[in-house]
């Protein structure tokens, strides 16, 4: 249930931010779907909602919440929710070209991806993710049809666009040495966090929680018994970052907390926050034969990024694509 509050207290926050990307309004049940159902754009005439964007963002929308707060979180949410819209217009353009010359999609690649939207949904499990479709107005099997497409027009984008990608090794090369400080690797933390929103409870449960940990109890159950974030149900865990853009507060508690001590509680404007420093790798310079790799991997997925772009413009010449956000 906590995943599905996330969710709509983002699409709430979104549209104090931007009333015209996500129409303005509020949610009174899970089962008024008003804004879940709101039409953002139209590809020939077949609406693209506010829910077809979540499913793409909900995990990364999940990941901003541990890192950011205020006007940068807004900001961060509206501006990765736009570029899904244009994903999703480009995707949508090509079923209709995948439609023509269909090929079979195996049964296990739609399971597969399945899982991964579950994991990035909820805890993992197809139930929590079938509730939580339900409460969206959604279901399972609608998923999977979505899922389908999405997996055939990324094979067209992969035969259409990707495959006539080739970089060489001295662009490789060229890219380290006019870039070196780019291809280090910055000092990263992860963290654990259990968070505390305000309310008339808040002072009682921060001062239990704060007796709990001088006893010792274990860190990940308290954050399953006590925590209000989205990530309560995987312990708290928020993955490793990079440490310079740790959001302020966080970045000031932890400058000499080590690893495996907890520091807080940490006030933010929506909360606070119980933090546990999971792990900490310094920063370091790489050596060129080390990251030779990743350079390339960059490169090749700028020079997707141009065909797929090159391409959707392409597609969108001869479709009819109406926004209706600013």
């Amino acid at each position: 249930m906590k995943h599905i509050v996330f969710l709509c207290l983002f699409a709430v926050m979104v549209c104090a931010y931007s009333a015209d990307l996500l129409p303005a309004g509020q949610y009174q049940q899970f089962s008024d779907r008003a804004q879940i159902d709101s039409v953002l754009v139209s590809v020939n005439g077949e609406p693209i909602t506010l829910l077809d964007v979540i499913l793409e963002t909900a995990s990364m929308e999940r990941r901003l919440v541990g890192i950011l707060s205020g006007e940068r979180l807004v900001r961060e949410t509206h501006k990765i929710r736009k570029e899904a819209i244009e994903s999703i217009i480009l995707h949508r353009l090509l079923y209709l070209e995948y439609k023509k010359k269909p090929f079979t999609i195996p049964p296990q690649e739609v399971e597969n991806m399945l899982d991964a939207v579950a994991a990035d949904m909820g805890d993992g499990t197809r139930a929590t993710l079938e509730k939580q479709l339900k409460n969206l107005g959604f279901s399972t099997e609608k998923l999977k049809v979505r899922l389908r497409e999405k997996i055939a027009t990324e094979a067209l984008l992969g035969y259409l666009c990707d495959r006539k990608v080739y970089i060489t090794p001295k662009e490789v090369y060229d890219e380290y040495k006019a870039h070196p400080e780019k291809w280090g690797t910055p000092a990263r933390i992860s963290l654990q966090l259990l968070q505390v929103l305000r309310g008339e409870n808040a002072a009682n449960d921060l001062q239990t929680i704060q007796k709990k940990i001088k006893a010792g109890e274990d860190f990940t159950a308290l954050v399953k018994q006590f925590s209000n974030a989205p990530t309560a149900a995987s312990g708290g865990f928020i993955g490793s970052m990079e440490q310079n853009k740790l959001r302020p507060e966080f970045a000031a508690a932890l400058t000499n907390t080590a690893v495996g001590q907890i520091a807080g509680p940490v006030e933010t404007p929506e909360a606070w926050y119980f933090i546990r420093v999971a792990e900490r790798s310094p920063a370091r310079l790489v050596p060129f034969k080390r990251v030779a790799d990743q350079i390339e991997r960059s490169l090749m997925e700028a020079a997707w990024k141009k065909n797929r772009e090159a391409f959707s413009k392409e597609l969108r010449s001869k479709a009819i694509v109406r926004y209706y956000f600013q």
